[in-house]
């Protein structure tokens, strides 16, 4: 609604509640009236009339005489919001942000609870329709208001013309202006949803954040649900009781909040900031059930007297509009003269975020080769204040080397200990400084981006948008990619750029990357998944860094909207913040290609490219480790200038650029890399193996098991006569004719030979597990972390051979030997079904032999040399897994198993095997293990890495 109308409805209201004369239908009527329309019609909604009658109140209350004693004035608050409509419709939305506005007469038992004094600043970061605001500025409080709800916004603007913040109260503390601080907060968070998700510990995450913001001997006043205290949520406690001290803890009836539409019992919580110098107090104190008026009596007489003030507060605060005396006509205050950045940023904030200072080198460093294929790196151009050496040294290609990165000239601000404590190093601030002065720049020319955002047509100035230049982050694993995005994303994060996206390739990253927030001060919440809203919910976050991956971002919702469209329509057109790549070798193509037989763009590089058009200012970050190694891994790449109209770069089109590269092979590619990082536009670090020594664990075979391979080999043998004889057996070869069923019998030999290989690898690993344990052993001895690699961990074997036991039937090592891969084979694989040869228009070809009832003939013959094999394989002794070895050996309380597998085998105290089950977050459980020294060796393989 306008204000206009506000300011026709509000002063009814108010005069009918004073005379008792408002009711449902009255007020229903009145809003008729007034818009021209009935709710029927949608000219206003039941929830619209209850926010309008509740602001109207704070009206009719707003001169009401304020007698000398509490009890008369709550006793008259009660009996006004007795004759008050009772709130009987509720709204979708009012259940998401649980809008359960709080009652006038526990309004004012809050304020009075708050022990305003003159000159306090009251914050309430859910400020609703305004009563418990209301009440504490009668009290003489200055206010500072925040709601996420529109609606309730033009209320409060309405009723108390002030400016009222648009924040997430979740995080009240890291949104509102820095220099803001506040004597007393006063707030009825929601209690189990709120705006990003469901939630039943939120009420004490809002009240967490809003503690933060009190001035020494501030106050905390929060009106909370019955699980928000020490029994039911013991962290988040623990976490608000190390800032405030609980004074009182009240538990007040369902009946309090009848009239407003729900019988939510409530606790009434009031806790003191500690004054400077001071520390908290006991976390402890008993919930006492009372009525309001008990309540009351309870503020009065039990409650310890405030802190003594800090004048500190009164120096750091804003300073706030003065108290309205009543509704009057709507004036906007004055506009503000902008202020420049640095100069607005508060000393505090200055100390804390300071400018990340680098000066160019007197002599440009030239990085030595250390081999021909790699040079030692250090950042060649300049020198960074403070900035420690990368914990492990770098390397980059001789040929990267012979180029300089042009000299940065970008001013940017991170926390100190970032740098000074080594949390990034010299390397990664250096990719921070290049990739923050490249964005600094735009592509050559302006754009017209196509409604479906697959095509851009050139511009005139001013009628098209500009791309902001990218960045390309080409290092090698060790060299800590995430934790450089993360750093980049901090920077802007600091310059109140605190909405980002980050990319992936699969959901489980999101650990590493709130893994590298983190280590940057970052808090956890800040990294948020895109899973928490379906495609066809506009997401609700106000600040933060989506996390999605790109088969995510290639989805469509039922409606057929796609994530690209929600997510472009959260950012904006004017989004700012990093659009980071991660693993961007995911939309690698693109492009197509046009080689060999060529291939068709994939649907997730075509969603990247889109991305990027519909975000022309978002500051792209590239994370790849393969960026230049073929061209498929540049042309989603828009945003380095490689290719577009005009003579201002080098390939008219992304077709061109992939012909010319394709064309070109490595040595354009190597060309493009090295153009790219003297534009400053491309960086490619790896660990370097200095330090590293490699030696061959040599096993020697002993007799024993030269006679098992030698057993296996000859049964090999006959398998693999067996199977040429079942071949034609079976007519699937015919020698007599000269032909064969080509693509059956290229079948059986692929499969065969396949299996035979994996057979002999597990068989070899078997036996080198013996010398593998007692090297693991002399390790150990001498203080030594092993990490192991494997290729397979045999679970199919495990799966197939709990599939075969019989009821009562116990799990041995002979049901998990690596012979199991040959019985499987013989079961599905070995060819027995009969083929035939039949003549189609004059050609002679096969195909399968069926019965009268159309089921597939089998090979009497086929089925002798299958079960003849069979027979070569069961006297041989078992050989376990080389996994299954290391964790019997060493015992599962040692190993940190980081695998693909969802079960495994362990030994049980009297020594049988039995079959345990691994979660889907063992893996992370246990590299933390490894990490924290509790478990002593590591094993893993490609899959679980």
């Amino acid at each position: 609604m306008k204000r206009a109308t506000l300011d026709k409805i509000l002063p009814a209201l108010a005069r009918a509640l004073e005379t008792g004369q408002l009711t449902t239908g009255s007020a229903g009527a009145l809003l008729t009236r007034t818009l021209g329309g009935s709710d029927a019609n949608g000219a206003w909604t039941w929830r619209q009339a209850y926010d309008l009658v509740q602001a109207a109140a704070l009206l009719a209350d707003r001169d009401a005489p304020l007698p000398g004693d509490p009890a008369l004035r709550l006793n008259a608050l009660t009996a006004a919001a007795r004759q008050r409509p009772t709130e009987t419709r509720r709204s979708e939305t009012q259940i998401r942000l649980q809008q359960f506005s709080t009652p006038l007469p526990y309004a004012y038992v809050a304020a009075l609870a708050a022990a305003i004094r003159p000159g306090d600043v009251a914050l309430e970061p859910s400020a609703g329709t305004g009563a418990l605001a209301h009440m504490v500025q009668r009290m003489g409080a200055k206010l500072v208001l925040n709601e996420i709800d529109p609606f309730r916004i033009a209320l409060l603007d309405a009723v108390f013309h002030l400016p009222v913040s648009n924040f997430d109260g979740e995080h009240i503390d890291d949104l509102l202006d820095r220099a803001q601080r506040v004597d007393v907060v006063v707030m009825n968070p929601p209690f189990s949803s709120s705006v990003s998700r469901s939630d039943p510990t939120i009420a004490l995450r809002h009240a967490l954040s809003a503690a933060k913001r009190l001035s020494p001997g501030g106050r905390l006043v929060a009106i909370l649900p019955m699980a928000a205290c020490e029994a039911r949520q013991p962290a988040l406690w623990m976490r608000l009781t190390r800032i405030v001290t609980p004074r009182l803890h009240l538990g007040l009836p369902g009946i309090v909040y009848r009239k407003m539409g729900t019988n939510v019992e409530t606790t009434l919580l009031v806790a003191d900031a500690p004054a400077t110098g001071e520390g908290v107090g006991d976390s402890t104190i008993a919930l006492r059930p009372l009525s309001l008026q008990g309540a009351l009596s309870a503020v009065r007489d039990d409650l310890p007297a405030r802190p003594a003030r800090e004048t500190s507060a009164r120096e750091t605060s804003a300073p706030l509009p003065a108290t309205p005396a009543a509704l009057r006509p709507a004036r906007r205050p004055a506009p503000v003269a902008s202020v420049p950045r640095a100069a607005a940023r508060p000393a505090a904030r200055a100390a804390v975020d300071a400018p990340l200072a680098y000066v160019e080198r007197a002599v440009p460093g030239q990085n030595v080769a250390v081999s021909e294929i790699y040079a030692a790196y250090e950042p060649q151009r300049i020198e960074i204040t403070g900035a420690a050496a990368h914990p492990s040294a770098l390397v980059e290609s001789v040929a990267m080397a012979a180029v300089l990165p042009p000299m940065p000239n970008v001013h940017l601000r991170l926390p100190p200990r970032l740098v000074t404590g080594g949390e990034l190093s010299a390397a990664q601030l250096e990719t921070i400084i290049m990739a923050e002065d490249s964005y600094n720049h735009d592509l050559p020319g302006f754009f017209e981006v196509s409604e479906d955002l697959s095509e851009i047509e050139p511009a005139a100035r001013g009628t098209g948008v500009a791309f902001r230049q990218g960045f390309f982050l080409g290092d090698g694993t060790g060299a800590g990619k995430g934790r450089q995005a993360a750093g980049l994303m901090m920077a802007g994060w600091l310059e109140n750029r605190t909405r980002g996206i980050w990319l992936s390739k699969t959901k489980t990253l999101i650990e590493d990357a709130i893994r590298d927030w983190t280590d940057l001060g970052g808090a956890p919440t800040d990294i948020v998944p895109i899973d928490r809203w379906k495609p066809d919910e506009p997401i609700t976050c106000q600040r933060g860094i989506l996390f999605l991956t790109y088969a995510t971002l290639r989805s469509v919702g039922k409606t057929g909207r796609t994530r690209l469209e929600q997510i472009i329509e959260w950012a904006g057109p004017e989004f700012d913040g990093v659009l980071a790549f991660d693993e961007a070798h995911a939309m690698q193509n693109a492009g197509g290609s046009t080689e060999g037989r060529g291939t068709a763009p994939s649907q997730q590089g075509i969603a990247g490219l889109r991305l990027q058009m519909g975000l022309p200012r978002a500051r792209v970050l590239y994370v790849s480790a393969t960026g230049a190694t073929n061209v498929g891994n540049l042309a989603y790449a828009t945003r380095l200038g490689l290719w577009g109209p005009g003579d201002a770069y080098p390939f008219v089109s992304r077709e061109d650029f992939v012909a010319a590269m394709e064309a070109g092979g490595v040595a354009a590619m190597e060309v493009v890399a090295r153009d790219l990082k003297a534009l400053g536009l491309y960086t490619a670090r790896a660990l370097s193996f200095e330090g590293v020594e490699y030696d061959i664990l040599e096993h020697k075979l002993s007799e024993a098991e030269r006679t098992i391979y030698d057993t296996f080999a000859s049964a090999f043998r006959v398998i693999h006569r067996n199977l040429r004889a079942a071949l034609e057996a079976t007519g699937i070869t015919d020698a007599e004719a000269g032909r064969s069923a080509s693509a059956a019998k290229a079948s059986a030999l692929s499969r065969f030979e396949s299996m035979k290989q994996r057979f002999f690898g597990h068989v070899l690993n078997g036996f080198k597990a013996k010398s593998v344990i007692a090297a693991i052993e002399a390790d150990l001895a001498e203080g030594w972390a092993p990490v192991l690699q494997i290729v397979s961990t045999g679970e199919s074997h495990l799966d197939r051979a709990i599939e075969g036991l019989e009821a009562g039937d116990d799990l041995t090592e002979a049901h998990l030997t690596p012979k199991e891969v040959i019985v499987h084979w013989l079961d599905t694989a070995f060819p027995i079904h009969a083929q035939e040869l039949i003549e189609i228009e004059g050609t002679i070809v096969s195909q399968p032999l069926l019965d009268a009832e159309g089921h597939r003939v089998v090979s009497r013959e086929a089925e002798a040399l299958r079960d003849a094999a069979l027979m070569e394989l069961y006297t041989i002794a078992p050989i376990p897994s080389f996994l299954d070895q290391i964790i019997w050996h060493f015992g599962e309380d040692r190993v940190a198993e980081v695998t693909g597998r969802s079960k495994r085998t362990i030994r049980t105290a009297n020594g049988a095997l039995k079959v345990a089950p691994r979660s889907g977050s063992a893996n992370s459980a246990e590299s933390a293990a490894f990490m924290a020294g509790t478990k002593d060796i590591l094993l893993f393989s490609d899959a679980g890495g």
